[in-house]
C-alpha cells in the first residue's frame, strides 16, 4: 500500500505534465480566419506587374471583379481571357447588371496606356459607373 505522501507526490507530478491547448488554439483559429478573409482578395485575376505610385489603400469589398491587362496586351476577366466585345455580357452576367458595383483594371506596368484607356470604354459604354485603377504602393 501506498503512504499518502507518495500519493500526493504521484498526483502533483501528474498535474506538471498536462499542457494546456487552449489558448494555442485560439491563436490558430483566429490565423485561420484572418487568411480566409485575405487570401481572395489578394489571389483574383491575372498576375501582372503593376506600375508604382503614392495611392491610397482601398477596401474591397466582398468579392472584386478584376480585369486585367497583361503586357502582351490580352484582358482577361478574373481567370477568363476574353475579346473586348465579350466584355459587357460577362460583367452584366457576373454583376446581376448592377451598374453600380466596382469593377478593378489591373495594367501591366509597361502596356501602352491606349490598352487600358480601350478597356475602360467598353465597360463605360456598357453602363458600368464604378471603375477603379489598380497600382502598387511605394
Amino acid at each position: 500500500m501506498q503512504s499518502r505522501g507518495n500519493r500526493r507526490k504521484l498526483y502533483n507530478s501528474k498535474l506538471a505534465m498536462t499542457v494546456n491547448m487552449a489558448p494555442f488554439v485560439d491563436v490558430l483559429f483566429v490565423l485561420l480566419i484572418a487568411f480566409m478573409i485575405v487570401m481572395p482578395a489578394t489571389l483574383s485575376g491575372v498576375n501582372v506587374k503593376l506600375p508604382r505610385g503614392t495611392i491610397k489603400p482601398i477596401s474591397i469589398d466582398k468579392d472584386p471583379v478584376t480585369i486585367t491587362v497583361t503586357d502582351g496586351g490580352d484582358v482577361y476577366l478574373q481567370d477568363d481571357i476574353m475579346k473586348l466585345s465579350q466584355l459587357p455580357p460577362r460583367l452584366g452576367v457576373i454583376l446581376g447588371n448592377n451598374f453600380e458595383s466596382t469593377i478593378y483594371i489591373k495594367g501591366h506596368k509597361d502596356i501602352d496606356y491606349g490598352r487600358v484607356m480601350d478597356v475602360m470604354r467598353v465597360i463605360s459604354d456598357a453602363g458600368f459607373t464604378n471603375v477603379s485603377l489598380v497600382g502598387k504602393r511605394d
